[in-house]
Parts: C-alpha cells; structure tokens; sequence
C-alpha cells in the first residue's frame, strides 16, 4: 500500500520492460525527485558534517567525483526515458504509434547474462529503434559497438522488425565511430537543446 501512495504523489516510479505488461513482476523501482536521488546519494551519509561546517572551507571535499560522475550518467538516462516524446521528435518518427521504455532482463546463465538497453522504441511501422545512452567526459568511442552489439544479439525480436541504432549522448562520437557508419543516427546534447 505504502509503494502505491508514494507513486501517487511522485517520489517513486516503477518501470518494466517496454514489451512487458504494468503488472509484470520483473520490475524495478526508482525514486523519481531528482532532488531526492541527489540527496540520498551524497548529501545524507556526510549530513553532519555538512552542519558541523566541515566542507564550508572547501566544498568540493564533500563530494566524491567517481560516484557523482557515475551518478551524472544514470541522471542522464533517466532524464531521456522521461522525454522520450522529444527523442521520437528529433529521430522524426513522432506521428508514428509506439511503446517505449528501457529494456532488460534478469539473465539466467553465462549463455545469456543479463543487460539493459537504455531506452527502446517498439514501432508500429515495423521498427525497433534501439538507443545507447552515454554520458561521458570525452566524445564516445568505436569501443561502444562491441557492447551495443552483444545486447542486439540478445534483443528479442519477435516480428522481425527492422532494429533503427541510435546513439544519445552528451560530447558526441569521434571522427572514427563517426566513420564508422554503425549508428543510424547520433544525437547530442545540441540537438536536444535544439529541438
């Protein structure tokens, strides 16, 4: 009872996988507040010595860089799940019916461990368009294929759809992933705040 009032009123959400019903017992459940998430995170556990002044000298002691930058990285997943409309805007497919949300799995052995794919579209033109999401300090590497690649494998597709590879990111790819040619499309934190 206590979980569904605290989805009521917005400290809370639970996400399924896109292809899976509300109900489905493979869920997960995050706190939704980003003031909230930034609060239990980093500020809590040193609280005293936030009061007690011990920071007031140099605040950048009171954080540690790894775990924020880390943290900045699931802020930006969840910031593009949450506007998943601007997403099908900008990749053009917005007139187009569709279910999104990230997709993952519990995994069961080493032949099929688990994984997550960031944020998914299940098209009714018959596409699938799949997104990667990095943030990252520098621009992203051809390093991201191999991983991007091993969750495709594993990806079930049912109808057979066509699979549409999009890369989301903050600093871009550089020139070698580029060249590559294996995203369909790369969207960066320009084109978001353009959109």
């Amino acid at each position: 009872m206590l979980t569904k009032w605290l989805k009521i009123c917005g400290f809370i959400q639970k996400y399924t996988p896109f292809n899976l019903k509300e109900n489905s017992l493979l869920a997960r459940y995050s706190i939704s507040d980003a003031y909230l998430q930034f609060y239990f995170k980093f500020i809590k556990s040193i609280e005293r010595d936030i009061d007690e002044g011990n920071f007031n000298g140099n605040p950048s002691l009171a954080l540690n860089t790894d775990s924020h930058h880390k943290w900045l990285g699931f802020a930006f997943e969840r910031m593009c799940r949450k506007n998943q409309r601007l997403f099908a805007k900008i990749l053009g497919f917005e007139s187009v019916r569709y279910k999104s949300g990230a997709f993952f799995n519990r995994g069961t052995d080493m032949e099929k461990p688990g994984y997550q794919i960031d944020l998914v579209y299940d098209r009714d033109d018959k596409v699938y368009t799949v997104c990667e999401i990095k943030y990252l300090k520098s621009k992203v590497t051809p390093k991201v294929i191999e991983e991007f690649e091993k969750k495709l494998v594993l990806f079930p597709n049912p109808k057979n759809s066509t699979i549409h590879k999009v890369l989301i990111t903050t600093e871009g790819a550089d020139d070698s992933l580029i060249n590559y040619g294996y995203f369909d499309r790369i969207i960066t934190l320009k084109d978001i705040f353009d959109a």
